[in-house]
């Protein structure tokens, strides 16, 4: 008899392109450790298993007439199986290739796939999907192979279908174009050139609709554009933050159409005519205007002669404020009444605003009444940056066409254009008189203009990336730069040489540059969020800055240099004091945007700051009280959005209306490509289970503690996450247990947290808990205290209320395993390493009993109602039962694995094992013998029963199904003597009791349940 499983929540996130929309565009395909699941986009408890192999499915990949699919496995034994999606059966397994497979790709009709094995194995097999038969195979190139994918036939030089297939092939710092000769069974590859100096490592690949182009994504957020028919790298493309993972072309009508996932979570649209000249179709960035106020006297004259803006004035004339965007001679005076005229000036303290978009828009707002003043178009590409000049008349704008502009703020005109970047502008400043201009660009350059004429100057070379930004040192006699290559640059601004040189290590970012009376810094950012600010000169770190959870976007140095402003993409923007040298914890942290925020300034009096996201939304926030006080938006639809982590898999529809994006963090969500709203599909843990727990007789909410960091509790009726509880980045949770307000948890930190059921706040913590790892956590009945065990063997009460420490057992001398409580709270038993099992008594603080194994640590218990008979598992590889009254076992059960969990029935007629042979095994206690086990290999670190046992039964024509309602295992027996076995040995009947003719059809089934005394 064997227990399939009925709902698996899970997916092999740490794999790339492991989750895929069926071509029929109701179903999807994911892995889940060493099984394929196919499962219903609209229906979450509709789940069909196909298991085959007997380790980690490495890969995935599905047919384009979605008749097949293959799957890839690591291990030794590294099988390749294809399978029938309608069957769900397997059609063949390809055991040709050993330790590990990385890729698999069918051909653009189906008729061929493609298989790379890893480094380990470095070779690639095709496969014949009608016959089975291997056609070709050869050296794997490049090594390792990360991305595989099928590019239609092979094209002579006039562009014609030749008898070759061919396949993109990625990995490292190479790109390969297999070619394809089924007659001959000749396997090619050929290697895709590089006509630029930067050096790029790629990870994912996509043709264009007409095959004449293939983009390929690269670790540093660029998608490379390679023309096939030269097979040569023709352009990069900037796209995102923390590497291109990966790629779908969606189909139109004219031009080319991608969506991008990145590492850094965003997933962006890329559009354009043809494959060179794509583009991001929208996010926001903003700049803002000095605050300071001139007041002087402007002459009316200058005014009706040049038109020039009456910066922060308001005209009056007879109680009507005058436009001063337009001269008065446009608004009916001549010059006789000119002559006559009385006007009356106000000066008010006006705040404008600059935000910016990719799709080239920029907009100008008043920020005191969030009115838009005016809107800029004329930029083919993003705009990136924006500048306003210090008298507010004109802005300087930076975008990705690889043109910097100056505009008239009045009239939405550009003034001057600046020309010579042959890759996209990042940032773009005015010097402080206002007669220079410095940009920096994605080429590797920044260069120095001169206004008046909008000529190059200056250019400064030596950065082996793009630069991303450039300011004017303080001195004005010298600029800084910082590059995508880890470096910032101090550079002679008569000479144009560099005179200093920061370089950081791989995985630190260096985001920004600022410039102080004394002395240069770089701020540089690592993905878990922490942030330094290094004196260039010295090459010291003078401030680190912890508070972000993952890459920062934006930093900006208050007008004093006291202050430091970072905005970051977990939604937050956090103020920074500079002045504390012993604590720098963040003074105050700005929250509210619905997506990362890309860019965040300071006003100059630093009463104000403003804050831009990629949902387009624009925050003015008082520094003060912290609150938002105005929100602007205008810019159109985001074409550019951020999930809750780095993305592994992305899968179009059939219609090309949706994309299926699952993040390296677990959760999968369906986004319309269109305008890339965003609809929660799923929700898995993609870090390794460490434990499993229900809430305190909940049966509907469990609790699991995964090797990501977080502590999630899950509905069991949905299989979505309630709630998600970060223990921080450098632990993770060992052990849970909760109630229906609270739940507790253990880390490998020592410590112990507490968070809130409804909405996961964190409620306190306790540091230094344990030395070594909290590994057990226990919380009392009346929820007074709280019970841990800790990997230096002792085991600690503490006090809910006051957290502290109220008692301490030293008995043990290993690792505590397993702690539980009896129902009374007063008593607890304990089980080791050290291969003891203790039970002690809370109040007198001693031990009662205690009983030793006679081979290997104990790693598991479970006590039986009866609160006698206990139960342990562990090295010894035996399932033993203990009287606590008796010195000796009482029952010894010899098995074929170390034993990692155990957990009883509530009638304590059965008992659930998992161990190392990751088979979950269900034991009938009064047979001593398996009365059930799981199918094929699955997960066994941890395994608990509901609170309630709560059997359903349904009924059909052949098969009889047990369920737990609650837990939602199935059982399932065919109509025959072990069925009716079966039901006396779960409702405690016997075999003549329910005798054969009692099965009646599916209508009488109320009645059978109420005769069984089934609990419906």
């Amino acid at each position: 008899m064997s227990i399939e499983l009925e709902h698996a929540i899970g997916c092999n996130v740490e794999f790339k392109r492991i989750c895929h929309i069926h071509p029929n565009g109701k179903d999807y395909l994911k892995a889940v450790g060493g099984v394929v699941i196919i499962g219903d986009l609209k229906d979450p408890h509709a789940q069909v298993f196909c298991q085959g192999h007997d380790d980690f499915v490495t890969c995935l990949a599905v047919s384009h007439n979605g008749q097949m699919f293959a799957t890839g496995q690591q291990g030794d034994n590294a099988d390749v199986i294809l399978w029938s999606f309608e069957g769900k059966t397997q059609l063949s397994c390809f055991q040709e290739q050993d330790h590990g497979i990385d890729a698999l790709a069918f051909s653009h009709d189906d008729r061929f796939l493609i298989s790379c094995g890893d480094i380990v194995d470095q070779r690639v097999f095709v496969y014949d999907t009608n016959s089975c038969l291997i056609v070709a195979w050869a050296a794997l190139t490049p090594k390792p192979t990360l991305c595989v994918l099928g590019g239609g036939m092979v094209r002579d030089i006039k562009r014609r279908d030749t008898h070759e297939y061919q396949y993109a092939a990625c990995g490292g710092k190479n790109i390969c174009m297999w070619h394809l000769d089924p007659v001959r069974g000749e396997l090619q590859p050929h290697q895709v050139g590089n006509a630029f100096k930067q050096v790029r490592e790629y990870i994912c690949l996509a043709f264009t609709q007409d095959a004449e182009y293939l983009l390929a994504g690269t670790t540093t957020g660029d998608v490379a554009v390679v023309l096939m028919k030269n097979r040569v790298v023709q352009t990069f493309i900037a796209v995102c933050g923390g590497g291109v993972v990966n790629l779908v072309c969606t189909l139109v009508e004219s031009g080319s159409r991608f969506v991008a996932a990145g590492g850094d979570g965003t997933v962006t649209v890329l559009a354009g005519p043809n494959a060179l000249e794509l583009h991001e179709v929208g996010t926001a960035r903003l700049s803002t205007v000095p605050t300071r106020v001139y007041r002087r006297d402007i002459q009316q004259e200058i005014f009706r002669l040049t038109g020039a803006p009456a910066y922060r004035q308001r005209l009056l004339f007879e109680s009507d404020v005058l436009d001063p965007r337009r001269r008065l001679q446009d608004l009916g005076f001549t010059k006789e009444r000119l002559r006559e005229l009385r006007l009356t000036l106000i000066v008010q303290d006006i705040l404008w605003l600059a935000t910016t978009s990719v799709d080239g828009g920029v907009k100008i707002w008043d920020a005191n009444t969030g009115e838009q003043i005016q809107s800029l178009g004329g930029h083919q590409s993003g705009v990136r940056h924006a500048c306003f000049s210090s008298d507010g008349c004109t802005l300087l704008t930076a975008a990705r066409d690889c043109t910097a502009k100056i505009w008239n703020t009045l009239t939405g005109e550009p003034v001057e254009i600046f020309k010579g970047h042959t890759n996209a502008v990042y940032t773009a400043v005015f010097s402080e008189d206002g007669y220079l201009v410095l940009t920096a660009s994605y080429d590797g350059t920044a260069r120095l203009w001169y206004v008046l004429t909008g000529e190059c100057i200056k250019t400064f070379s030596g950065h082996n990336d793009g630069v991303v930004s450039a300011i004017f040192a303080h001195d004005g006699l010298s600029i800084l730069t910082a590059s995508v290559d880890r470096s910032a640059k101090i550079w002679d601004l008569q000479t144009a040489e560099c005179v200093q040189t920061l370089t950081r290590p791989r995985g630190e970012v260096i985001v920004s540059v600022f410039s102080t009376p004394v002395q240069n810094w770089a701020l540089s950012t690592l993905q878990e969020g922490t942030a330094k600010l290094w004196n260039i000169k010295t090459q010291q770190c003078v401030h680190t800055l912890k508070g972000h959870h993952t890459y920062i976007t934006s930093a900006t140095l208050s007008p004093d240099a006291n202050w430091l402003l970072t905005a970051s993409w977990d939604r937050s923007v956090k103020l920074w004091s500079l002045t504390q040298k012993k604590n720098r914890k963040c003074a105050k942290t700005f929250q509210g945007h619905g997506n990362g925020v890309v860019s965040a300034e300071f006003s100059s009096d630093m009463s104000h700051i403003v804050t831009a996201a990629s949902d387009g939304a624009t925050k003015i926030w008082n520094v003060q009280s912290g609150e938002c006080v105005r929100t602007l938006k205008g810019h159109g639809a985001e074409r550019q959005i951020r999930l809750d982590g780095p993305l592994s898999s992305l899968s179009l529809a059939p219609d090309q209306s949706e994309v299926l994006a699952v993040s390296t963090l677990g959760s999968a969500s369906m986004i319309r490509s269109k305008d890339l709203s965003v609809k929660p599909h799923s929700q898995v843990s993609p870090g390794a289970l460490y434990d499993v727990a229900h809430l305190a007789n909940i049966s509907d909410h469990f609790l699991t503690c995964s090797g990501d960091s977080l502590v999630t509790l899950w509905d069991a009726n949905d299989y979505t996450a309630k709630l998600r509880c970060s223990v921080g980045t450098r632990a993770y949770p060992l052990a849970a247990c909760g109630t229906e307000d609270i739940f507790v948890a253990g880390a490998t930190d020592g410590r112990l947290l507490c968070w809130d059921c409804s909405m996961g706040q964190k409620l306190w913590h306790i540091d230094n808990a344990h030395k070594g790892g909290a590994t057990s956590v226990k919380l009392a009945s009346n929820v007074r205290f709280v019970v841990s065990g800790g990997a230096e063997g002792e085991i600690r009460v503490w006090e809910l209320k006051t957290r502290e420490m109220v008692s301490t057992l030293k008995e043990h001398n290993a690792r505590v395993n397993d702690v539980k409580l009896f129902p009374n709270d007063q008593y607890a038993i304990s089980v080791s390493r050290d291969r003891c099992l203790l039970t002690w008594d809370l109040r007198a603080e001693k031990r009662l009993t205690s009983h030793r194994e006679r081979h290997g640590g104990i790693n598991c218990l479970t006590v039986a109602s009866n609160q006698t008979t206990v139960t342990t598992a562990g090295q010894e590889k035996t399932l033993t039962t203990w009287d606590l009254r008796m010195a000796d076992p009482v029952r010894i059960i010899d098995l074929d694995e170390e034993v990692l969990s155990v957990s009883s029935s509530h009638d304590d007629a059965f008992l659930a094992t998992g161990g190392t042979g990751q088979v979950v095994k269900v034991w009938d206690i009064r047979n001593d013998q398996v009365a059930f086990s799981s199918l094929g290999a699955g997960h066994s670190r941890s395994i608990q029963w509901a609170p309630e046992t709560d059997l359903r039964l349904d009924i059909d024509s052949t098969i009889l199904i047990l369920r737990h309602r609650k837990m939602g295992t199935t059982l399932r027996a065919q109509r025959t003597s072990k069925l009716l076995d079966l039901l006396g040995t779960c409702l405690g009947h016997s075999e003549r009791e329910l005798q054969e003719d009692q099965l009646q059809p599916r209508c009488e089934a109320d009645r059978l349940c109420r005769q069984m005394s089934l609990p419906f």
